[in-house]
């Protein structure tokens, strides 16, 4: 029987509330560490600026955003899913008739002593009831400015994030609410969590000693069920008002919310920044290649024939644009392509020999040195004496080519992007230049070495117009192969007509350069050089406008800052400078205008490689 002199304990926790019971300081602990791993990654790569092109503070360990927001967002929602599931059974208990206040106290008990704290019992009997008010409003204050800490650094990242893609916000709103107020609230925790600490041992130690069976202590734990009014008869608890079950349902709602708004766009900035990043690494072409053959066809340069300024630019391009399509019937060229202004049906090679002039190894050779039967000089007379041969002699002779006029039907339709413009078949041209090899071969036999060595100077000077005026990598390509198409002519030229020692010099010479161009241009060009090699004037101006798509297309999106804010003034002002190095004429605008659309039309950040069809192109 109790004694009546004694109180009977508060039940702890109350009826209803046992599911929450200290949990809150588990569900903050789990998401404050979701942050460190979510958050502050993000954080350092779009804090920290990086030149353009690069692919951001991380290098090429780019993965490491992806692999700590992947983590990072498993624990947040985990964190998450036990915030929902107390305010979930919160919710149930308000139905139940407890207190806002009550819940929260329940919510909050992580050292499992509130209910001797709100009646004053044990280690707290010390304390008087303005004291205990008074720890317990603390133990809630750190609780929920502890909360709001680890909940506003996902918040404020994942809001930083879609108003930086919606050009609303800068990097300002990024710091603020995803790393400066967090912090500020965490301090504000710490400081109540280390005043509730401080208040609750100082009750500890004035505290007296119980012995482990006291019996007095036994029947005062089976004596649980007095109302906590009567308990402290001195001053009624503060339970605060009847709880309303759809606050606290609303309050779960919101944590689902949340976690779409922390987790969503941070995670697609990481997927979308680690794709970007890998694509980039993976499919920025090496030109090591290609500087090689512009490296050997610079040598000849001393060969091009001097350029005839009545031969206009427009004059030029409508010449190239009649030999690629020579031989090709008029159902191959596709929509958005010009008409040639002269058309050319027959093929470059009759079908009935072709097959005994396909270039390989010592093909020129063949051609200057070896005495041909009169089936054989018939042949190539025939070869020889296509028409379209004219049009390497107005390319050689002029000074610059409008290829881009020429070519395509400007301005550009709306739905035309990098990957849908259509190219010419170059195969075409390089049948050509062999044809016009043939016909040099075709003049030394009839006793014309001069004219002979004029024509293979037309190929030369053809290759080198590609190379300095083409609009893409593949005319510089082209070009490269025409050019050193006419060096090995030029070559067998020289030895079939006993200039043996100047064949031996330029043999040798080409040979070296090579090699050399092989020993400096074996490193794989990265992306953060493009952007110097764009505005390079020395460069081939094939490869500095391939250049410009690719990072057109891709150094905006080479890392994390630059798709979340931007890639900034620095972009804008590198756009300008290659504007001014590029464009040349007013129809290298529209190219110019079509690589800034991105590979599909799309804008920035597709991340696909357009040069992927070059090799198409060279057939």
């Amino acid at each position: 029987m109790a004694h009546p002199s004694v109180a009977a304990p508060l039940p702890w926790p109350p009826p209803a509330l046992e599911p929450i019971h200290g949990k809150l300081g588990p569900a903050i602990a789990l998401i404050g560490l979701a942050d460190v791993m979510l958050v502050l990654p993000i954080l350092v790569s779009l804090g920290t600026p990086s030149p353009l092109g690069s692919l951001g503070p991380f290098g090429d360990a780019f993965w490491v955003p992806l692999a700590s927001t992947v983590l990072g967002s498993v624990a947040l929602v985990a964190g998450l899913q036990l915030l929902f599931r107390l305010l979930w059974n919160a919710r149930d208990a308000a139905r139940h008739g407890h207190g806002w206040r009550t819940v929260l106290y329940v919510a909050a008990d992580e050292p499992r002593d509130t209910g001797f704290l709100l009646v004053g019992a044990r280690a707290f009997a010390g304390l008087g009831p303005g004291q205990r008010d008074t720890l317990l409003a603390a133990r809630l204050y750190a609780a929920a400015v502890a909360l709001a800490a680890v909940l506003l650094m996902p918040f404020g990242l994942g809001l930083a994030i879609v108003l930086g893609r919606l050009n609303w916000a800068g990097q300002n709103v990024l710091w603020t609410t995803a790393l400066i107020l967090p912090l500020v609230l965490l301090l504000g925790g710490l400081v109540g969590n280390g005043a509730a600490g401080l208040l609750a041992r100082a009750a500890l130690r004035g505290a007296p000693r119980r012995q482990a069976m006291d019996p007095e202590l036994h029947r005062r734990v089976l004596e649980w069920n007095e109302r906590l009014q009567t308990l402290r008869g001195d001053r009624p608890t503060a339970t605060g008002g009847p709880g309303k079950a759809r606050i606290f349902g609303a309050g779960a709602l919101a944590i689902v919310v949340l976690a779409l708004v922390a987790v969503g766009p941070a995670m697609l900035l990481t997927v979308v920044g680690t794709v970007s990043s890998v694509i980039v690494a993976i499919a920025t072409p090496s030109l090591a290649g290609t500087q090689i053959r512009i490296a050997a066809a610079e040598v000849l340069r001393r060969y091009r024939l001097d350029p005839d300024p009545s031969i206009s630019p427009e004059a030029a391009g409508q010449a190239l644009q009649a030999l690629v399509w020579t031989g090709r019937a008029e159902d191959e060229r596709p929509a958005g392509e010009r008409r040639p202004v002269r058309s050319h049906a027959g093929p470059w090679w009759p079908a009935d020999g072709a097959e005994r002039y396909a270039q390989g190894a010592g093909w020129t050779d063949s051609l200057f040195a070896r005495a041909r039967r009169r089936s054989e000089s018939g042949y190539l007379r025939q070869v020889a004496a296509h028409p379209a041969h004219a049009e390497f002699a107005t390319i050689a002779r002029a000074a610059a080519a409008d290829i881009v006029g020429t070519r395509y039907e400007l301005p550009f339709a709306e739905e035309l992007s990098m990957m849908t413009l259509p190219f010419p078949p170059f195969g075409g041209l390089r049948l050509g230049a062999q044809a016009h090899i043939a016909k040099a071969a075709i003049e030394l036999a009839e006793g014309r070495p001069q004219r002979a060595e004029q024509t293979i100077r037309e190929v030369i000077s053809t290759g080198l117009v590609l190379i300095d005026h083409g609009p893409t990598l593949i005319e510089t390509l082209i070009g490269a192969v025409l050019v050193g198409t006419g060096g090995d002519a030029l070559e067998a030229l020289y030895r079939a007509t006993r200039r043996t020692p100047e064949a031996e010099t330029l043999a040798w010479v080409r040979g070296e350069v090579r090699r050399g161009a092989e020993r400096v241009a074996g490193r794989e060009t990265r992306l953060r050089a493009m952007p110097t090699m764009v505005l390079d004037t020395s460069l081939a101006a094939g490869m500095r406008w391939e250049l410009f798509g690719i990072v057109a297309a891709f150094a905006p999106c080479a890392n994390l800052r630059s798709i979340a804010f931007g890639p900034g003034a620095d972009y804008e002002n590198w756009l300008a400078s290659a504007r001014e190095r590029l464009v040349r004429r007013p129809n290298d605008e529209a190219l110019f205008a079509l690589m800034q659309r991105g590979l599909f039309g799309a804008g920035r950040c597709i991340p696909l490689l357009g040069s992927v069809r070059i090799a198409g192109q060279m057939r």
